[in-house]
């Protein structure tokens, strides 16, 4: 082998460690468990994220009161709305939302929820086309609820820098529904119903 020295007249030093070992070139491949410390930002990009990955996740909560007295209609859950930038190409999104309702029905009666996302502006569209979800439908008599709503949206051709605006909506054949409704009978003082969600955009 050929030990090269440097092209200047400046002393150099080379100090081997008092260790066996093997030493690493510039085409040497490291085992990722030896690795200490932080990366340098950049280093790793959301390309050369592997399918599944986690690339952000964006919170949001909110406590807008939405009262729905409508009848076989869509009404948009205020504050169920977020709006996400991608980071990376052809990304599938999860749209996740807790709620909170407090409902007015003395009689029997469905409800329905629905997810929708616009690209770029270009338009809301479902989530899942003509697919709803059913939801909990309590009488007044019976107090608040909780619902959960969770779906991907996947398959959409996108690119980094392309926005995605995502919101829920409610249905119902009898009205009287609030959502995030404040003040109720016996809510601890001082406190404000809140509804919570965040959309994850996963590698595709």
């Amino acid at each position: 082998f050929t030990l090269e020295a440097p092209a200047t007249s400046t002393n150099r030093t080379l100090t081997l460690p008092d260790e066996a070992g093997t030493v690493l070139t510039s085409v040497s491949d490291l085992s990722a468990t030896a690795l200490v410390g932080s990366l340098p930002v950049g280093l790793v990009t959301t390309t050369d994220m592997p399918a599944g990955s986690v690339l952000q996740v964006s919170r949001f909560y909110d406590s807008t009161s939405t009262n729905v007295t409508a009848t076989n209609t869509w009404v948009t859950i205020q504050g169920s709305g977020k709006t996400v930038t991608a980071v990376g190409n052809n990304s599938d999104y999860l749209y996740h939302y807790v709620l909170s309702a407090e409902a007015d029905q003395t009689g029997s009666y469905n409800c329905f929820y629905k997810v929708w996302y616009n690209k770029n502006g270009g338009g809301y569209q479902e989530v899942l086309p003509n697919r709803v979800f059913n939801g909990t439908a309590l009488l007044d008599s019976q107090g608040t609820l909780q619902q959960v709503i969770s779906v991907i949206l996947e398959g959409v051709s996108s690119n980094a820098g392309d926005t995605f605006d995502f919101y829920l909506s409610y249905s119902t054949l009898v009205g009287g529904t609030e959502f995030n409704q404040q003040s109720l009978g016996g809510q601890p003082s001082g406190t404000t119903n809140t509804s919570i969600g965040y959309v994850m955009e996963i590698a595709a």
